[in-house]
């Protein structure tokens, strides 16, 4: 067992497998943990921060386990959230299989963060030890902020019925189940200093993030959430206190389950395989349990946005691997360098997408993808991930890329890594005017406004009027997006397929996009197509958006 986590499968109920990990200490146990996450977008925003609570519990000598409820991240079960029942069915799954994997370990410490904290505190199995709920959240307010979210950040109105998240949606009827839990009320952890009495081992703890930290924990995109480094390390020293001290268990005693079998959506018997390839390759594999006459000979590689976890747009690449599957398709949502479960526990923040890093990560999936199914392979990429697919394309290993509302058309390392490091405002001109136009930074030099005002102008007049050879010209320096640069890069026997949301793709007006491709198609007309889908948005993380996308990828020929 690693400290930093082995992949695990864990029952729980008919057709329903939670993806987990379990990490494990170096030396004698003290105790076991089982982390209880939160659900929907925050699931995806705060990854990064409960894989480091795992791994310093486990480095403070716990047995960690953390797990994703059911229709949620990478947990296999049907085409939404759970019910109520569902996820405390999950949690009491978790428990058991814990208790069962090391029986002689002292009562299970919980740890629930936002709404698994609610469902931690809600429990009323005998079998948990302490715990403790970190910024808990009631139903209705959980409700309440996520519809709110999901209005100002996402175009497009809501479902008017039940509860609309971004990437989550609620029926009324599971908006009245998660409403019957009750709030949580417990004391704030204190630590014991010398002379008190000892804390109650059964109790229920509560504890809560600085306003800072709950900015970067609730309110942030996941590009600028932050790992709180202060906040784990008293939540583990809590921990360590209420542990009865080594456990007299072994932490061997775990064999990871890495294969789980599920009926698709049309009923066929699928199988999901966790993938840890000595290459470093990791991800899951979703495919057909057995092979049907007129099944497709292709193979998916999925790859999320920005620096997500594998299981894409808040969760959508585990729905759609299993769509896919049940048409005879092989789909593989991989990890990039970096991201989620590859995620370097140092790193307090998730690392720049438009990186080598992730290119070679891209590359080397499709590569190890072609050789386990011996297929052709298809990638499927959102935003980054679609440019990484099409910038790992140039080595070949792609029959066919599908990329979904990517706005990155530099194949300039270093201008992508100057805007991951210093920003958009410092970087670009357009950024800088605005910064001038700020009452705080009104006292840069007449030089400089004069410079800044004079390229946003030229680059202006050069996007609306100017021929198309001088903005290529242009490109050829990383002066300017330039798609076609990208799209010559991709080999003649690669097909292109660039899916589009209005916005976006009028947004990349500016980047001259239709010429380019027009540039491009007079020497290759048959392998770069452009589709327009409406109701998408950027980020798939409105409903209609979500089923655009998954009735598209329906449809198309396999």
């Amino acid at each position: 067992m690693k400290v930093t986590g082995e992949s695990t499968w864990i029952a729980s109920g008919r057709d329903r497998h939670l993806a987990a990990w379990v990490h494990g200490p170096q030396a004698e146990p003290r105790g076991l943990a089982v982390i209880v996450p939160p659900v929907g977008r925050s699931l995806a925003v705060t990854y990064r921060t409960l894989r480091v609570l795992a791994i310093r519990l486990a480095e403070a000598g716990f047995v960690a386990v953390r797990f994703e409820f059911s229709g949620t991240g990478d947990s296999s079960a049907g085409r939404g959230p759970g019910t109520e029942q569902d996820w405390r069915d999950d949690l009491e799954a978790v428990l058991g299989w814990s208790r069962a994997t090391w029986p002689d370990a002292p009562a299970v410490l919980g740890v629930g963060f936002e709404l698994g904290a609610t469902f931690l505190a809600n429990s009323s199995d005998p079998r948990w030890g302490p715990r403790l709920v970190w910024d808990p959240v009631s139903p209705r307010k959980y409700l309440r902020q996520g519809s709110m979210l999901r209005r100002l950040s996402v175009d497009g109105v809501p479902r008017s019925e039940g509860v609309e998240h971004p990437g989550f949606w609620f029926s009324p009827e599971r908006v009245a189940e998660l409403n019957s839990l009750r709030p949580v009320e417990a004391p704030a952890w204190e630590p014991r200093s010398t002379g008190e009495l000892p804390a109650e081992r059964e109790a229920i703890y509560r504890i809560d993030s600085s306003p800072e930290e709950g900015r970067l924990l609730h309110e942030s995109p996941s590009m600028a959430a932050r790992v709180p480094v202060d906040r784990i390390r008293y939540i583990v020293e809590a921990a360590s206190e209420l542990a009865p001290g080594p456990g007299g268990f072994s932490a061997d005693r775990f064999v990871p389950d890495r294969v789980a079998h599920l009926s698709g959506d049309n009923g066929r018997p699928l199988v999901e395989e966790m993938i840890e390839a000595e290459d470093g390759t990791l991800g899951i594999l979703t495919a057909p349990l057995r092979a049907e006459p007129g099944d497709s000979q292709r193979a998916a590689l999925l790859l999320a946005g920005a620096s997500e976890p594998k299981d894409g747009p808040t969760g959508l690449w585990t729905p759609l691997s299993q769509t896919l599957a049940s048409r005879g398709v092989v789909a593989f949502r991989a990890e990039r360098a970096g991201c989620g479960d590859l995620g370097d526990p140092e790193d307090l923040a998730d690392p720049n997408p438009h990186s080598l890093d992730i290119v070679e990560s891209a590359r080397g999936a499709a590569a190890w993808l072609a050789e386990r199914t011996e297929r052709r392979v298809t990638g499927i990429g959102l935003c980054s991930g679609a440019w990484a697919q099409l910038r790992a394309a140039e080595t070949g290993g792609f029959e066919r890329i599908v990329a979904i509302n990517n706005i990155a058309w530099r194949s300039d390392l270093d201008f992508h890594r100057r805007i991951y490091e210093e920003g958009l405002l410092e970087v670009t001109p357009e950024g800088q005017q605005l910064r001038e136009d700020m009452p705080e930074t009104g006292n840069l030099s007449a030089a400089t406004r004069w410079k800044n005002a004079a390229v946003n102008r030229a680059k202006n007049l050069i996007k609306s009027h100017a021929p198309y050879s001088v903005w290529r010209r242009l490109g050829q320096r990383g002066v300017v997006d330039f798609p076609e640069g990208m799209l010559k890069d991709v080999p003649p026997t690669t097909e292109v397929v660039l899916v589009f949301s209005a916005q976006d793709h009028g947004d990349l007006r500016h980047s001259r996009l239709d010429e380019g491709i027009h540039s491009v198609k007079r020497h290759r007309p048959d392998s770069i197509s452009t589709v327009m889908l409406a109701g998408l948005d950027h980020s798939l993380l409105s409903l209609d958006s979500r089923e655009t996308a998954t009735t598209y990828f329906q449809d198309i020929t396999w």
